[in-house]
């Protein structure tokens, strides 16, 4: 296994010439953001492991025992890996510390001709559309900028972020209330992505954001755009499609937690079908414990989220007592007397 320099990056292109998906592989190889590669060998590697802002991709030969070996100090717990080839699938457990990592769906969508143009006509009173200037923002006291500044981070700095990305944030005077920047940048395409404050969804903000990126992209040069999401998220998916983009293929990336881009993503059936899964995963994979949890709390099933504390509280959990009981997932229970007297209950226990 060795880490290459960021000069030979070039040298695993032919590993990923057939793979079309994550631009971001791209957009690290050319060296327009940071990133990390690593390779079995580095003057002719055969396999590669590829760490961006936006993915882990694996590429080249699965079969390569002393690589995945490799992996596993590379790769934590919690990571989320994409395969550029189904062959990997098979060697999960040779190369993840998770063997309980689990396939699920993704979206890609691409826009090559704007549509959406009468966006600033739908703008909000006293609502204001901005180009991102992350020297601004950063000074600003408006909520939500360290949120927008961390994702121009991504770019590995400010200067490179208004060199080769580009966003828009929607805002008022005191929060920046939905944000859309791009992700990466490679041969005149680009990818974006958004967020809006969970106060201010379900009024246009994200579209609006969202549409300015593009509008300025497709104006300054890029050709295509990119937008990747969770096959579950409808609001991002309604985003897309208002904008023009087109779905142009369906693909699969693995996870250690369940793929959501928002709590909504999932309904309560399908949130007690991945409880279900990590129930059974916690019998041998007690670090999964919590995300159990978790996925019963999102279910609204308070025994069940009882009952799975109350069977790991042995293992060393008590300096998550106040974590339980300030968590936002929890506080859904905050009203609920069984839940209060059950954290009652460890408090005295772990006296």
């Amino acid at each position: 296994m060795y880490k290459l320099n960021e000069k030979n990056f070039d040298r695993v292109k032919e590993l990923v010439k057939d793979y079309s998906i994550e631009l971001s592989i791209f957009s690290v190889i050319e060296g327009n953001m940071p990133g990390e590669i690593y390779v079995d060998n580095e003057d002719m590697p055969s396999s590669v492991l590829i760490k961006t802002p936006e993915c882990t991709l694996l590429a080249g030969n699965a079969d390569n025992s002393d690589f995945n070996e490799g992996i596993k100090n590379i790769l934590d717990f919690w990571d989320q890996v994409t395969f550029a080839s189904e062959k990997w699938e098979e060697k999960i457990e040779e190369f993840h510390k998770n063997k309980f990592i689990r396939k699920y769906k993704r979206r890609h969508y691409i826009l090559n001709k704007f549509k959406y143009s009468d966006y600033r006509n739908r703008l909000e009173e006293g609502f204001y559309l901005e180009k991102v200037d992350p020297y601004e923002i950063s000074k600003s006291n408006l909520e939500n900028s360290e949120d927008v500044i961390e994702w121009v981070n991504n770019w590995g700095s400010f200067d490179n972020f208004i060199e080769n990305g580009a966003g828009f944030i929607v805002r008022n005077d005191k929060t920046i209330v939905s944000w859309s920047l791009t992700d990466c940048l490679y041969n005149k395409k680009v990818e974006i992505g958004i967020n809006t404050d969970e106060d201010y969804r379900k009024r246009g903000f994200g579209a609006i954001a969202a549409a300015a990126t593009a509008d300025y992209c497709l104006s300054n040069g890029i050709e295509e755009i990119g937008w990747h999401c969770v096959d579950t998220n409808i609001g991002s998916i309604c985003i897309a499609e208002k904008l023009g983009f087109q779905r142009a293929q369906d693909y699969y990336s693995f996870t250690p937690y369940p793929p959501i881009e928002n709590e909504s993503d999932l309904d309560e059936e399908q949130w007690t079908e991945w409880a279900l899964y990590y129930e059974d995963a916690i019998k041998t994979e007690p670090e999964l414990m919590m995300v159990c949890a978790f996925c019963w709390a999102r279910a609204n099933n308070v025994d069940e989220t009882i009952k799975i504390i109350n069977i790991n509280k042995e293992t060393g959990w008590k300096s998550e007592v106040q974590r339980l009981a300030n968590h936002p997932i929890f506080l859904r229970f905050k009203d609920n007397l069984k839940w209060n007297e059950f954290l009652n209950y460890l408090i005295k226990e772990w006296e």
